[in-house]
């Protein structure tokens, strides 16, 4: 049996790529959307809503999280990687800001409608690219080694 070939990460391109896909995955989770889903039962009350419509809201974020997400495996080619990152970056800029603003005028039922659009936008756009990405921008030849360190961010 041959030695098999040491793959250098340290490569110029490849230090880029992994950067790349590290940097993705920091900014996917600096979008706040596991506050959104994890918290939503709880701060969604704070922010006006009833109890019964927090659970109600909690449960529908779930879900459209789990269909867009689904949906967006069918367009995600047809597409591109880079318009639906940047649909998704320009999507949760709005959401954020919109959110603040309902939040702030108080608006009692804005804010659990927000949280289910703003995962419709984070679910079809970079919820779905973050697992794609790193297997695209890789070489070939240090793919697998380099994809260890893409979704170390995400706490995959």
């Amino acid at each position: 049996m041959p030695a098999r070939a040491r793959v250098p990460l340290s490569e110029r391109s490849t230090v880029f790529a992994v950067m790349c896909a590290v940097l993705l995955a920091v900014f996917n989770q600096l979008s706040g959307i596991n506050v959104i889903m994890y918290y939503a039962a709880d701060d969604l009350p704070a922010a006006g809503a009833s109890a019964d419509a927090s659970m109600l809201q909690a449960v529908a974020v779930g879900a459209t999280n789990m269909v867009f997400t689904i949906v967006a495996m069918f367009f995600i080619d047809r597409l591109g990687r880079k318009t639906l990152l940047l649909t998704g970056a320009v999507g949760m800029r709005f959401r954020w800001r919109a959110l603040g603003c309902t939040t702030c005028a108080g608006l009692d039922d804005a804010p659990g409608r927000l949280f289910v659009v703003a995962h419709r936008v984070f679910a079809f756009s970079q919820g779905a690219v973050i697992w794609v990405f790193p297997r695209w921008i890789f070489p070939n030849k240090v793919r697998a080694k380099a994809r260890r360190w893409a979704p170390s961010p995400t706490g995959s």
